[in-house]
């Protein structure tokens, strides 16, 4: 009894006298021994009989496959797979995120039982290796830790040149680049034919990918880390996701109770990133994790830097008041140290630390960026990093290249260290005008 299958053509081995043809259709992968020679990549219509060992079949019809075609497919079997999963946050937002999550873990799936090849970036964090933990437990690809909240142009071509002879090629994008800045890497990696998935929990932009982020349907939801939401989508394919209150811990998100153990790993994480600047260093990472001994000593290590760090901060805490807000201008230059613990970042977090129990603004400044970290009492009166940095980029436009975050934690880059005095004096400015707001 003879069938039809139509679908694209994933692989063409020779086998003595005949070819050995692997199709991929709506209804999954089917191999097929044929007479005729077919190129990987054609979309073929192709009558099937059994045999022994399997099936031989007929070229009916062939095509260059198109982007329609591989969309099709992706679509019958996502219909063909079902999913029972319910998030372990069960709240507006989660309810919400749920079909966006499903989706993802459907495709991730899809993508694995087919073999597509993929590039997986992760933010250089806590919450971004965790999310690349639990997506690398759904779908292979290639690894690279990013240190950057932007996906570039040169990302872009670089994604491009890797994945140029690759089947239903994607980028996934974790903890990064749901963000404006990201808009035209996303455009030309996208112009290639290259699917873009992005699980994020930074504020939104409307961009041509596929991107599950709580902020496309609510405001200031940041503490549904990225680690969380790809937690989920590992639940949700049926994995196991034991890395959540890391990811949690890392980004100081109150969405669950932290252990100190969680608080730990995660602090470890943040000091090995630091230093692995680039390349896969997942399997890295989940070593040490395991090896108490190399655990210990770096844990020891990174508190003391933080120690350390503390310590030379605590002589720069001079705050400007502004109607009851304290602002901390920080000179995080002066305590960094190139490619050393603790990043910048995490200097400013430092003194933020310090006087996090007041309606404190602290803002870490070095020649090429600022850094916002704002206390509990400081947003209650008004005052929110995103709308700082909203009316900063409105006044001053030539200042500064890009920028965003949190509601309570983000940055920006500054064209020129000659623009610092004239933004700290608007700084002031913003701040109290967001009081009176």
């Amino acid at each position: 009894m003879e069938i039809e299958r139509e679908g694209i053509v994933k692989d063409v081995k020779r086998l003595q006298d005949k070819f050995l043809v692997e199709l991929i259709t709506s209804k999954g992968r089917i191999t097929f021994a044929s007479n005729e020679y077919v190129d990987e990549n054609e979309y073929v219509r192709v009558s099937l009989s059994p045999t022994p060992k399997g099936f031989s079949g007929s070229i009916v019809t062939r095509r260059n496959a198109s982007k329609d075609d591989f969309e099709s497919i992706l679509e019958g079997l996502r219909n063909s797979i079902k999913i029972d999963y319910e998030p372990l946050i069960k709240d507006e937002v989660m309810n919400k995120l749920k079909e966006d999550v499903v989706r993802f873990a459907k495709d991730f799936l899809i993508s694995s039982m087919l073999g597509r090849d993929a590039v997986i970036h992760f933010h250089h964090d806590a919450d971004g290796i965790v999310s690349a933990f639990a997506i690398t437990s759904i779908i292979k690809g290639k690894t690279f830790q990013h240190n950057s909240a932007i996906y570039s142009v040169k990302d872009a071509l670089n994604d491009i040149q890797s994945l140029r002879f690759g089947f239903m090629p994607m980028v996934i994008n974790l903890d990064f680049s749901s963000n404006e800045e990201s808009r035209e890497g996303i455009d030309i990696v996208k112009a290639a034919g290259i699917d873009v998935y992005v699980i994020d929990h930074h504020p939104y932009a409307e961009l041509n990918a596929n991107v599950l982020n709580p902020w496309k349907y609510f405001e200031n939801c940041s503490k549904y880390t990225a680690g969380y939401l790809s937690s989920e989508v590992a639940r949700a394919a049926g994995k196991k996701a034991d890395m959540i209150k890391v990811s949690l811990a890392g980004d100081k998100s109150d969405l669950m109770d932290v252990s100190e153990e969680d608080r730990e790993k995660a602090l470890v994480l943040d000091f090995l990133a630091t230093y692995n600047v680039y390349g896969n260093n997942l399997n890295f990472y989940r070593e040490v994790l395991s090896k108490k001994e190399l655990y210990s000593t770096i844990l020891i290590k990174a508190n003391e830097k933080l120690l350390e760090v503390r310590e030379e901060i605590k002589k720069q805490m001079k705050p400007v008041e502004v109607k009851g807000i304290n602002i901390y201008f920080v000179k995080v230059d002066v305590v960094a140290r190139r490619s050393e613990f603790p990043s910048k970042g995490k200097i400013t977090s430092q003194a933020y630390e310090l006087v996090k129990d007041e309606p404190a603004v602290v803002i870490g400044i070095s020649e090429r960026s600022l850094i916002f970290r704002l206390a509990d009492e400081a947003y209650r009166k008004g005052v929110s990093a995103n709308k700082m940095i909203e009316k900063l980029k409105e006044r001053m436009p030539h200042a500064f290249e890009s920028g965003g975050g949190h509601a309570k934690a983000a940055a920006l880059r500054i064209r020129n260290p000659d623009y610092i005095p004239a933004i700290k004096e608007e700084i002031i400015n913003v701040v109290e005008e967001l009081i009176n707001e």
